[in-house]
C-alpha cells in the first residue's frame, strides 16, 4: 500500500488563518487585562509579585485621597510582613507629637524589587504624605525572589529538565512583564488620559483599618525555616553583597520615587532578633549604603535593628503585639531626633 504524501502548501492558508485569529485573541487579552491591571495568563503563570498586595495598596491610597485633608498631616508606612506586624497605627497617632495620622501599608515582601511593583500605585497616585517611612532590612540586597539559582534550584524540581529558559526562568520573565504592564497602565491612564486615581483604582471603605496584633509566641520551627531560607537567598555570605548590583538599583528607584511622594523621607532598618543580627556581614550595610549614594540628597536612617527584646519575636523578624506596642510608641520621637539633628 503506498504512503500517501500530504502536502503542507494545502494547508498553509488554514495555518495563517488560524495563526491570526490567535494573534487577534492574544492582543485583545493583552489589551483587556492591561485596562484592568490583570497580567496576561498566556504569558504569565506564576509569580513572586502578588497583585493582590498591589490592588491593596492601591485601593487605600485612592481612599485616602479621597478624605482630602481632612484626616490632617499623613504619615505612611511602605514595607514587608515585619513592619505590617511591627507597627500600630493608633499607637503611633498618640505617640507622634506632629499629630500626623499614620497609615500603615506595609504588606508581604522581601525585596526592593517586589516593593517597587507593590507601592508603585502609591508612587503615581500625587498623594502628598508629610512623611514616608521606608521599612526594610538591608539583607533584601543580597538575594532577589527571582532569577536565583538556589530559589529557582527550591521552585523547580532538580529532576525536572532544564532546557527551557523560559520554564526556568519564568518567575523572572513574570515579575519584568507584570511590572512593566503596572508601569504602563498607570502612565497612560494617570498621566496621559487624565483618569482620576479612583476611577483606576476603585477606594476601598475603610482604608485606615488595622490588622490586629496577638502576641505569640516564639515559633522555633518557623524560625529556623527562615534561617535556612535566608541563607539559600546569600544573606550570610558578605561577597554576595557586592554582586548585588541590580537590588542596590532597586533599593534606590524606590527612595527616590517615595522622595517624590512625600515631604520628608525616612529609612528604618526593622528590628531583628540578636541570632539573626549576629549572621549578618558588615557588606549588608554597605551595599545598602551605595544604594544611598545613588541619590541626590539621600534620607536619613533610624537603625532599629537592636531596639527589641528577643522575647517579644515571633521569630527572627516578626515582633508580637507587646514588641508592636513598645516600637510604635517609640518611633515618632526617634524620627522626631533625627529631624533635630539635620
Amino acid at each position: 500500500m503506498a504512503m500517501r504524501i500530504v502536502d503542507p502548501a494545502r494547508y498553509r492558508s488554514l495555518v495563517h488563518v488560524v495563526a491570526g485569529v490567535l494573534g487577534v485573541l492574544v492582543a485583545i487579552d493583552v489589551a483587556l487585562r492591561l485596562a484592568l491591571g490583570i497580567t496576561p495568563a498566556v504569558l504569565l503563570r506564576t509569580s513572586f509579585h502578588d497583585a493582590g498586595n498591589h490592588e491593596r495598596v492601591a485601593s487605600r491610597v485612592s481612599a485616602v485621597i479621597a478624605e482630602g485633608d481632612r484626616a490632617g498631616p499623613l504619615a505612611v508606612i511602605i514595607g514587608s510582613s515585619s513592619a505590617h506586624d511591627g507597627f500600630v497605627a493608633a499607637e503611633l497617632d498618640a505617640a507622634d507629637p506632629t499629630h500626623r495620622r499614620w497609615l500603615n501599608l506595609a504588606t508581604t515582601g522581601s525585596s526592593f524589587d517586589e516593593l517597587r511593583y507593590t507601592f508603585g500605585p502609591l508612587f503615581a497616585s500625587g498623594l502628598d504624605a508629610d512623611l514616608l517611612v521606608i521599612a526594610i532590612h538591608p539583607g533584601w540586597l543580597a538575594g532577589r525572589l527571582v532569577d536565583d539559582p538556589a530559589l529557582d534550584g527550591i521552585l523547580i524540581s532538580k529532576t525536572a529538565p532544564r532546557t527551557s529558559w523560559l520554564l526556568f526562568n519564568r518567575g523572572f520573565v513574570n515579575h519584568r512583564a507584570r511590572s512593566a504592564l503596572a508601569d504602563l497602565r498607570e502612565w497612560l491612564l494617570l498621566g496621559q488620559l487624565g483618569v482620576p486615581f479612583d476611577g483606576v483604582y476603585p477606594p476601598t471603605r475603610e482604608p485606615w483599618r488595622d490588622s490586629p496584633r496577638t502576641d505569640g509566641a516564639w515559633d522555633a520551627t518557623f524560625a529556623a525555616h527562615q534561617m535556612e531560607t535566608w541563607q539559600h537567598k546569600r544573606w550570610f555570605e558578605p561577597s554576595w553583597f557586592a554582586r548585588a548590583d541590580e537590588e542596590v538599583e532597586a533599593a534606590a528607584d524606590v527612595i527616590a520615587a517615595a522622595q517624590r511622594t512625600a515631604k520628608r523621607v525616612v529609612v528604618v532598618f526593622m528590628p531583628e532578633s540578636s541570632t539573626l543580627r549576629s549572621a549578618m556581614p558588615d557588606e549588608a550595610d554597605a551595599a545598602f549604603r551605595r544604594a544611598l549614594a545613588r541619590l541626590a540628597a539621600p534620607p536619613p536612617v533610624l537603625d532599629l535593628r537592636a531596639a527589641i527584646p528577643d522575647e517579644l519575636f515571633k521569630d527572627h523578624i516578626h515582633l508580637g503585639g507587646r514588641g508592636a506596642q513598645r516600637l510604635s510608641a517609640m518611633m515618632p520621637d526617634r524620627i522626631a531626633e533625627l529631624a533635630s539633628r539635620r
